[in-house]
């Protein structure tokens, strides 16, 4: 669940493997459901009070980057997360910028320009 100060736009995967985005209005909440794959984005002014549910023991979560260009898979990251205190997102997130093979579609050959 996210609690919004500012303008949120959730970018999440549809059933069928499109793209679709929610914007969330300052003020508002949005529940993300178990298992949907999603990326909350907003500008610096953003807060956001996200509240996570407890993962199961061993449970993997996934970083995954789309190309803009034809949607395959362009980098993932598995890790399980034992305390998100951790910040593996941010981590993931940060080798992701940091390398240009990772932000480059092996599919089409776009290079995803640094976030």
């Amino acid at each position: 669940m996210y609690v919004i100060q500012g303008e949120l736009r959730l970018h999440y995967r549809t059933p069928d493997g499109g793209e679709a985005v929610a914007v969330v209005p300052q003020g508002s909440m949005v529940l993300a459901p178990a298992g949907t794959p999603h990326s909350p984005r907003g500008g610096p002014e953003l807060i956001a009070l996200v509240i996570e549910r407890p993962r199961k023991d061993g449970e993997v979560d996934r970083f995954v980057r789309f190309c803009p260009k034809c949607d395959a898979v362009v980098h993932e990251e598995q890790f399980v997360v034992r305390d998100y205190r951790d910040d593996p997102v941010s981590g993931a997130y940060r080798r992701f910028a940091e390398n240009e093979a990772f932000r480059t579609c092996k599919a089409c050959g776009e290079v995803i320009p640094r976030p």
